[in-house]
């Protein structure tokens, strides 16, 4: 499993959208090529009428938040997918990777 720390961080963005609350935020995501790239994830965090006003909101997003800043994260797909295949990336390809978590983790 391959683990990378966040290099800062984040509160994520809180949004209103129709009946429900919204969050966005960052998340590392290695690449095939062994390339961390950083994409916007979003989510519903919860509806309006179990959750009415944004303070209460807020809470449940720093607590997602609090999950994603601990310290270690799994850069998420990539590695998932192949993990769940049973594949194993090729010497090359897993120099990369560490490679690019090394240089991205200091």
């Amino acid at each position: 499993m391959i683990t990378t720390r966040r290099r800062r961080y984040q509160n994520g963005q809180l949004y209103f959208d129709k009946d429900r609350w919204c969050a966005r935020w960052r998340e590392d995501v290695v690449q095939r090529d062994g390339t961390v790239k950083r994409v916007r994830k979003w989510d519903v965090l919860v509806m309006l009428k179990d959750c009415p006003t944004e303070a209460m909101a807020r809470r449940i997003l720093d607590e997602k938040m609090r999950k994603i800043n601990a310290g270690s994260r799994t850069p998420a797909p990539i590695m998932r997918m192949l993990d769940e295949l049973g594949v194993k990336p090729c010497e090359p390809c897993q120099k990369r990777i560490v490679a690019a978590l090394q240089a991205k983790g200091s």
